[in-house]
């Protein structure tokens, strides 16, 4: 097996902290970048002949650092989000010690954010990670505790 060739890749760019999730619209003309510790999610127009990236805006989420991104099948995104990251760092040394959870729907055309889901204490389910949609269901997945989440009635945001 072959190592692959460094020199065919090049940095998007270079000034962000974190970078935990990209997520492409379906379309393929904008990129979505995670970046939990500015509580920012990047916005990239994708130059469709070249494939280059070029940010845009930026999606201010001060109700938390976003972890992971999931394309819904309308087109928007879910976000799993970590309100308190000082929190989520404390919960990382030690389990026994919660993390608030949030989940965010992120509206792609206006940039608006609402929460779908928010768990203050981390009682339910301990820094949310990661988030989807299969049938009416939101599931949610967190970084240190076991399983995952369902949960119905969440589109009443």
């Amino acid at each position: 097996m072959e190592t692959p060739s460094v020199a065919r890749c090049s940095k998007a760019s270079e000034h962000f902290p974190q970078v935990n999730s990209i997520v492409l619209t379906a379309d393929r003309r904008r990129a979505f970048v995670t970046d939990p510790l500015s509580m920012l999610i990047y916005v990239f127009d994708v130059d469709a002949s070249s494939g280059k990236l070029t940010l845009t805006n930026s999606i201010a989420t001060p109700e938390g650092g976003c972890d992971n991104l999931f394309l819904m099948d309308d087109g928007n995104m879910l976000a799993a989000c970590h309100p308190k990251l000082l929190s989520f760092i404390q919960h990382a040394e030690n389990p026994r010690s919660m993390a608030p959870s949030l989940v965010l729907h992120v509206d792609v055309t206006s940039l608006e954010t609402k929460v779908v889901l928010a768990d203050p204490t981390g009682e339910h389910l301990s820094a949310s990670s990661s988030a989807a949609v299969l049938g009416d269901r939101l599931l949610v997945g967190a970084v240190f505790d076991p399983g995952f989440m369902t949960c119905t009635d969440w589109r009443n945001f």
